[in-house]
């Protein structure tokens, strides 16, 4: 048997290696993907299974840190968790969420007026720092690649960040991305793949993540220096989530 451990990442590959054909089964490594999520199932699992993909958890208090699931696992494979921060000023994996990255970088607007925030951040004033958190996260993912001798997709992410949109949110890569990162863990496999352009309309659905809220602005093109266009709805989103992060986060309270 064939087990797929991961978050939302290896819950769209295992759709896909179903749609390939592979028998396989997918367990989530988190809470936040499955509420019923327990680590002694998910160890029984490992123990039963041939293969075990899985996203390696470097946190050393984890019971499923990485070198618990290479101890015990019959054949490990590990793919990486992609999550590429500094491409947006603002990302929310989900439409409505309270963790919003970017947020910290407003901190300076505390105590004061909405407005002046507002008019700082359709003006561009507002340092986000995009290339600092950018090549930060991409250096961690690299790091992470070598440490446990990942599939990697750093390499792909690093040569098309600035020609292609790599990236929904955060942590949801677009489907071209999922694409490359399926083909690599096929071809290391030795399986047959059908590639996204190849596939019928009904299982392309499984490429595709939720586009939560994001702010890709021309600013942010600029600081980047990207070579396709902004969103449209820059404006219009950034302003919805400068509010929501205003509201939840009390910044308008006196100091």
């Amino acid at each position: 048997m064939i087990l797929l451990l991961g978050n939302c990442q290896l819950q769209r590959m295992d759709y896909i290696c179903k749609n390939n054909g592979i028998k396989c089964e997918y367990i989530a490594n988190t809470h936040r993907v499955d509420p019923k999520f327990n680590s002694d199932m998910v160890f029984e699992a490992i123990a039963k299974a041939d293969v075990v993909i899985a996203q390696p958890i470097f946190n050393e208090f984890s019971p499923l840190n990485h070198k618990v699931i290479s101890r015990i696992a019959k054949n490990a494979i590990f793919l990486p968790y992609v999550f590429i921060d500094g491409i947006f000023s603002l990302s929310a994996t989900e439409i409505g969420s309270a963790d919003v990255l970017g947020h910290k970088y407003l901190s300076g607007y505390a105590g004061g007026e909405f407005d002046r925030l507002v008019v700082d951040f359709q003006l561009g004033l507002i340092d986000f720092k995009n290339q600092e958190r950018f090549q930060s996260s991409l250096k961690e993912l690299e790091r992470r690649e070598k440490a446990v001798d990942c599939i990697p997709i750093s390499d792909v992410i690093s040569e098309n960040y600035k020609y292609r949109r790599i990236l929904l949110t955060h942590n949801h890569p677009e489907k071209w991305l999922m694409d490359v990162m399926c083909q690599r863990l096929f071809q290391t496999m030795d399986w047959s793949y059908q590639t996204y352009d190849d596939s019928p309309h009904y299982q392309r659905v499984d490429y595709m993540f939720d586009a939560g809220e994001v702010v890709l602005s021309p600013y942010d093109v600029d600081r980047l220096g990207l070579q396709f266009a902004s969103d449209d709805q820059w404006w219009t989103t950034g302003r919805r989530l400068l509010a929501r992060i205003w509201n939840e986060r009390g910044m308008g309270a006196a100091n």
